[in-house]
């Protein structure tokens, strides 16, 4: 089928296989990763259209394919170039952390250089606080299985393509009972939490033309989004400066002899300041 919309964007420091391996997001659904094409397939829902997103490296270049069996409108295009770009993290500048990591770590430098600086995100924020919230005081499995169950009960969902799912709008979830998501998607106490997100994102308009400090800071103040969370939702719009502490945190410390108590580990990353984490993320991917 031939493209219903193509997009490209050239970012610095940036590839995106390892864009996509970065962290967790993508062994979560609507992402689905083609290892032997190096491609990222997920679906989107355009006012009912489905739309499959294809990204693929071009060169220097990222390109995303959008594939629909329905004509796609002006707006629905400047809308899903919104999405791809967000998805990049198109607006995050890497030149500081760049400088600062040539002068302090030379193996750091070179895999912020090959693109592993930058991280997937999904194709709205809000997406974003609700797969945190679903990775907090739970296993991975256990995660995956959340965000699967409640993609599975989006009413809007096209059962009849296979692999369709897309990420549920605000409006969607708003739509579902606190009753439905505590024991069809066993969300359990994080349904109430879930609700209450979105809550936030309603009165707030999605936070639309907020600054990230200000994002953050409404968001601290949600019920069920605590001290990591937050952190988490920093990290993923570029805010570097804070850990999010955690037991895989704990652990890699522990796993290579040393403290794991978090002023230590605030400590080891002080003179990377403000890029903490990425200075963290990058180290562990040195030591496999």
């Amino acid at each position: 089928m031939k493209p219903s919309a193509t997009f490209t964007t050239e970012l610095s420091f940036s590839n995106l296989e390892s864009t996509v391996k970065s962290h967790g997001w993508v062994n979560l659904p609507p992402f689905i990763w083609d290892e032997q094409k190096k491609r990222l397939h997920r679906h989107e829902n355009m006012n009912g259209k489905q739309v499959e997103f294809v990204l693929s490296q071009k060169n220097e270049r990222i390109m995303c394919s959008c594939y629909s069996s329905s004509m796609l409108s002006k707006s629905d295009k400047s809308l899903l170039r919104e999405r791809f770009l967000y998805m990049m993290g198109h607006e995050i500048k890497l030149d500081g952390f760049i400088s600062l990591a040539k002068t302090l770590d030379p193996q750091i430098y070179k895999l912020a250089n090959r693109g592993w600086a930058r991280f997937l995100r999904g194709t709205s924020l809000f997406e974003d606080v609700v797969k945190t919230l679903f990775t907090t005081n739970a296993s991975w499995q256990f995660t995956q299985l959340m965000c699967r169950r409640l993609l599975e009960e989006c009413p809007r969902q096209d059962q009849t393509i296979q692999n369709s799912l897309f990420f549920p709008s605000l409006e969607e979830i708003s739509e579902i009972s606190v009753s439905v998501l505590e024991k069809k998607c066993k969300l359990g106490y994080r349904a109430q939490y879930l609700k209450n997100v979105a809550r936030a994102f309603m009165e707030n308009d999605s936070f639309a033309g907020w600054s990230t400090s200000e994002i953050l800071s409404c968001l601290k103040e949600v019920k069920g989004l605590g001290e990591y969370s937050i952190n988490h939702i920093g990290m993923l719009l570029g805010k570097y400066d804070q850990i999010p502490v955690d037991s895989e945190v704990r652990g890699y410390f522990r796993q290579v002899g040393r403290p794991e108590n978090r002023e230590f580990i605030y400590s080891h990353y002080q003179n990377w300041h403000p890029y903490e984490f990425l200075a963290y993320r990058l180290e562990r991917r040195l030591r496999g």
